[in-house]
């Protein structure tokens, strides 16, 4: 019951939040800047969220980790550059699980490199007690995969994805959505994203947030089966909506640490494991 009941408040919580990373409907003032490192991790998962609810046994567990280096930089007042570089560390296990939903087994195997880096620009458009920004974001057809493996560090795509991002906040309390499209080459499906938080602060260095993700196809992809489908790294026709919290402490005006964990409620080619991420930054 309490379990249940976490959910609610949680699910609530997205009516009010969103987007990830730092930013909110925020720009950065002139010539200042946000940089952070971040790890992420899923460990050792063997099942996958199908749409109908039923679920994928994988043949062999995966492990997906994230390094991330992120920063936004302020043109102007209301103008901000974002940029974002992942490095991927996949791999599957040598045991075969003997309840996999595979008739055949891929080879077990590792695989490092980078993953879809993107530049995006900020623009803000209302300034004042409610903030309005508009996002273009665009992701580069940049990864590495292994056929004979089903593992990749990213989509074999390129992705343009322009998002409205509202919100505002007090020195003790924020709140901002935000809502695109994501348009991607190579015959993947075009989908709805969206990305909530809502934060209080406490003690005056502790930021402590309730946040969600949703991802939903608009039209479906026509890309033939490729082996993402055994792991569930980065295949075509993903879905979910997730939500989770984030802690934040401020070290200094400058350094600060960060840490979230997500759940998705539910999805499709996507595990059901929750990932975690650590994260330190640094602002000038």
């Amino acid at each position: 019951m309490k379990r249940a009941a976490l959910k609610i408040v949680l699910l609530l919580m997205l009516i009010f939040q969103a987007v990830a990373f730092g930013g909110g409907p925020w720009t950065q003032p002139a010539n200042r800047g946000y940089g952070q490192l971040s790890f992420t991790g899923i460990l050792a998962y063997d099942r996958l969220f199908t749409a109908d609810g039923s679920g994928i046994t994988l043949n062999r567990d995966v492990t997906d980790m994230t390094l991330m280096g992120y920063f936004e930089f302020g043109v102007n007042d209301r103008l901000t550059l974002i940029g974002y570089i992942p490095y991927k560390m996949v791999k599957t296990a040598d045991d075969i699980n003997p309840n996999g939903d595979f008739a055949d087994t891929l080879m077990a195997g590792s695989l490092s490199g980078f993953g879809n880096p993107g530049l995006a620009v900020k623009f803000s458009l209302i300034r004042g007690k409610v903030l309005l920004s508009g996002q273009v974001r665009i992701d580069a057809e940049i990864f590495a995969r292994e056929r004979n493996t089903g593992l990749r560090t990213g989509y074999f795509a390129r992705s343009v994805i322009p998002s409205l991002i509202v919100g505002g906040g007090t020195s003790r309390f924020y709140a901002f959505a935000e809502a695109g499209v994501r348009l991607r080459s190579n015959g993947y499906s075009n989908d709805f994203v969206a990305n909530m938080e809502a934060g209080y602060s406490f003690f005056g260095k502790l930021w402590l947030a309730g946040a969600g993700d949703i991802l939903q196809t608009l039209s479906e992809g026509n890309r033939p089966a490729d082996g993402s489908e055994h792991t569930g790294l980065y295949a075509d026709g993903q879905e979910y909506i997730a939500y989770g919290v984030k802690m934040i402490y401020e070290i200094s005006p400058k350094w600060g640490i960060n840490g979230s964990i997500f759940s998705a409620g539910s999805g499709n080619l996507v595990p059901k494991t929750a990932p975690f991420t650590v994260g330190l930054y640094y602002k000038w």
